[in-house]
């Protein structure tokens, strides 16, 4: 039986109670009673069912610094352990599902796990500046058994999507989100890798200060336009435009959130694999390519637009 122990929560951050549950089930009563996230609510009972996803991996253990979160992740998932540090948890596991999505926080209380020598999985994205990222760099092998993800090209949407593509000629892609643009890109730019390769060309933002609007030109000639400004509703999610067909709409959270939740519960599958095997579903090359996309956004803005080449930037990593 594979031990794992996840590490939660920041806020707006709902994950440590649902990544948890694929693995462990999870208690209804306490979901409703103590969950602050009302889609996780709803979901769990209904796409969930208490069935068994993965028969030789339990989340054992949880650590969250923030009072109480500990508990109220345990009492909703059945995670029978709580640690008291990150130490403790790394000792009494053979692998970390790291949940968290407060990027900026990213390496420092992430970057010491690769210590252990143990499987990681860091949600979304690892760095949200060039410095930080280096020093993740610095600090993970390449085979390292390391996953950075988003669910959202887990989902059957997208796996049926990339099919019935395969007769279509993409123009261009719009992709729309809230939150902010370093940790919500990687829904999106995860599954543009996902549909269309990650042989990117350039990134633009020519956001303002209420959002951001980048441009994210592939070598095969698609531009996806990702926007993200805070407060949009859901649900977040890819438009793709083709020539003389209708537009093909991607939700990720969809209206009964069915393949939302299976996106979930697929990707969790893929950890245990890893943790299993050691290779990753998310090979470092991709992983740092997604992250320098981030970051070529965010130093975009900052330089009033200006068209970054993928190429040249970072080109020490």
């Amino acid at each position: 039986m594979i031990s794992i122990g996840v590490v939660g929560m920041n806020p707006g951050n709902g994950h440590p109670y649902s990544f948890s549950s694929i693995f462990n089930d999870f208690d209804n009563d306490a979901l409703q009673k103590e969950c602050e996230f009302a889609l996780i609510k709803e979901y769990l009972p209904n796409h969930h069912r208490h069935q068994q996803f993965i028969a030789d991996a339990k989340v054992t253990w949880v650590y969250a610094p923030e009072e109480g979160a500990a508990e109220r992740i345990a009492r909703v998932a059945n995670i029978p352990n709580i640690a008291k540090s990150l130490e403790e948890l790394t000792d009494n596991v053979d692998a970390i599902l790291f949940t968290r999505d407060d990027i900026d926080r990213h390496w420092e209380m992430a970057g010491e796990l690769f210590k252990s020598g143990k499987p990681v999985f860091l949600d979304k994205v690892l760095a949200h500046t060039p410095e930080d990222l280096r020093k993740f760099a610095a600090a993970v092998p390449a085979d390292y058994p390391l996953m950075t993800a988003s669910s959202f090209p887990w989902s059957p949407l997208v796996q049926q999507a990339k099919e019935d593509l395969k007769a279509s000629e993409v123009f261009f892609v719009n992709g729309v989100t809230s939150c902010i643009w370093v940790r919500y890109a990687p829904h999106l730019l995860w599954t543009l890798f996902e549909i269309f390769g990650d042989d990117v060309v350039s990134v633009q933002n020519t956001g303002n200060d209420a959002g951001d609007i980048v441009t994210v030109q592939f070598a095969n000639g698609v531009a996806a336009v990702c926007e993200i400004f805070n407060g949009v509703g859901l649900p977040l999610g890819l438009t793709i435009h083709r020539k003389g067909e209708q537009p093909l709409a991607l939700p990720y959270t969809d209206d009964t959130l069915e393949a939302y939740f299976y996106s979930i519960a697929e990707m969790m599958k893929d950890f245990a694999v890893m943790c299993r095997t050691g290779v990753t579903p998310t090979p470092w090359e991709k992983t740092l390519k997604l992250n320098k996309i981030v970051l070529a956004g965010i130093a975009s803005k900052a330089d009033g637009g200006k068209k970054i080449m993928l190429n040249e930037f970072m080109s020490d990593l």
